[in-house]
């Protein structure tokens, strides 16, 4: 899971960014053992972005309009090995919603697997 004081810390400087800026933090913010690639602020929350050596990774996002975001939960959906969302996965044929970050960390888990 994301420790709460680097999401803090993530958080304030995205928000002292335009909301187009990305904010590129590699080893500094991490769900469980995988570290984030990129995060962004997207409609009043964060979006970050995790790939893995596989060709696949996600994206992970929490904002008001997100599934679970009003909650305090994060939404993930899989990205496949050309970029673009992917549907036909294990993992879900869909975006997953509603996500502690235990679960997203399982699911990064699998992802990883793939």
């Amino acid at each position: 899971m994301i420790r709460a004081d680097t999401k803090d810390r993530l958080q304030r400087v995205i928000e002292r960014h335009a909301p187009h800026a990305i904010f590129n933090a590699p080893m500094r913010a991490r769900f469980g053992r995988h570290a984030v690639g990129s995060c962004r602020h997207v409609f009043g929350g964060l979006q970050c972005v995790v790939r893995f050596p596989n060709g696949y990774g996600a994206s992970v996002i929490r904002h008001s309009g997100s599934y679970g975001g009003a909650e305090g939960r994060w939404e993930l959906a899989v990205i496949g090995p050309d970029g673009s969302l992917a549907y036909d996965t294990p993992i879900t044929s869909d975006v997953k919603g509603w996500l502690t970050p235990a679960d997203v960390e399982g699911l990064l888990d699998r992802i990883a697997a793939l």
